[in-house]
């Protein structure tokens, strides 16, 4: 893909929440976009306005001071007020809902690279006071807008190999694409999960990032996990929500309806937000065509951009995944307003099991159940 500015669609969302009054959070994985995005929105608005930058030590300082005296003259007339990467603010909550309550006709917006690094400080603070939106790596629904659907179809390798990010998908060289996911893989561990965290068992939570990666579309339970990192259960428990939280997985629950004893109930699976940073932890960028574990990875790409296509357009929609005890599954169930859409995810094959589509259909009667293969992905995307 030739480098070019990708419009990302919750762009058009930030009029709609941004107002005087309240604080917009803009949160996602680092590197998702959201600077960018709100460089553009900075750069088209016509009111006075400053762009500030919560790690910037000196302005941290103020702002953390909580006082009108030393905040004022930083904000002076500015309608708009940005604050980048706010969860570097100690009490960034508090600071928040001060900025919000004394300044009542600006327009505050902050961002955050981790829900646990700022949503999880300013939730109580800001009740009532803020809307959020979430920004994740760029779905194919934004490439298809960007560069036209043949072009999309195209590119659905690259995403299953190096993911998403904007900076991979700006770049077309294969090896530059593989040097800059690894460089974000080991940047984002570091700085945004581990240091920011304060895990100090590095190897612990890669030994669960690699267990993950090779069981993909695999229900796995809390202590089959810690049993096989050899870690207590609390710690391992711990770990896979720091790592939800920061964007870099993400669970689906087998979907409960009427708790019938043949269904499979209590385990998860795990998915990595961007395939890219799951490839990097087991070291494998090989094509598809070399690849064993393909299906795997169509599994997760369909999921994720499911998953990043409802959080873009803001709907509210449960991912769950169906198993029986006798074998029957289903990959993806969506739940949305009480209606139920099943998805299987199927790379090389353009059928459903006649077997499961009628235990699907009885025990969910007006559903569809849906492929989702390499001819009709965009569909769903």
């Amino acid at each position: 893909m030739t480098k070019s500015f990708i419009k990302r669609k919750q762009y058009k969302n930030i009029d709609n929440f941004a107002k005087a009054g309240r604080v917009l959070v803009v949160y996602g994985p680092r590197q998702s976009g959201k600077t960018t995005m709100l460089r553009e929105y900075y750069d088209k608005c016509a009111d006075k306005k400053i762009w500030l930058q919560g790690d910037d030590v000196i302005l941290k300082k103020e702002l953390e001071s909580r006082t009108v005296g030393k905040i004022s003259p930083i904000l002076g007339d500015s309608k708009l007020v940005i604050i980048d990467e706010a969860q570097y603010l100690e009490h960034v909550g508090l600071t928040l809902k001060f900025l919000v309550d004394t300044y009542k006709d600006k327009v505050f917006i902050v961002t955050g690279s981790s829900a646990f690094g700022l949503l999880h400080h300013t939730s109580e603070p800001l009740t009532g006071r803020a809307s959020y939106i979430n920004l994740y790596p760029i779905d194919m629904g934004e490439i298809e807008s960007t560069f036209g659907r043949v072009h999309s179809l195209s590119y659905v390798e690259s995403v299953l190999i190096y993911g998403s990010y904007p900076a991979v998908c700006n770049e077309g060289d294969k090896k530059m694409k593989e040097s800059i996911v690894r460089e974000l893989a080991d940047a984002y561990m570091y700085k945004e999960v581990l240091e920011f965290e304060g895990i100090r068992n590095h190897e612990g939570v890669r030994s669960i990032l690699k267990l993950l990666a090779l069981q993909i579309g695999n229900d796995v339970s809390i202590n089959e996990i810690a049993n096989m990192v050899n870690l207590s259960r609390a710690t391992a428990q711990n770990y896979l929500s720091v790592l939800e939280k920061s964007y870099i997985i993400a669970s689906s629950q087998s979907v409960s309806t009427m708790n019938e004893r043949k269904e499979i109930g209590k385990n998860k699976r795990y998915y990595f937000v961007d395939l890219g940073f799951r490839n990097s932890v087991i070291s494998n960028f090989s094509p598809l065509d070399l690849r064993s574990d393909v299906g795997a990875l169509w599994e997760n790409f369909v999921f994720i951009e499911r998953l990043k296509k409802h959080k873009h357009e803001n709907k509210f929609v449960d991912m769950c995944f169906w198993r029986t005890y006798d074998g029957k599954e289903v990959d993806i169930l969506e739940k949305e307003n009480g209606n139920f859409l099943g998805l299987e995810c199927k790379w090389r094959e353009d059928k459903i099991k006649d077997s499961l589509i009628k235990s699907f259909n009885q025990r969910f009667a007006d559903t569809k159940l849906l492929i989702v293969n390499r001819d009709n992905f965009m569909d769903f995307m």
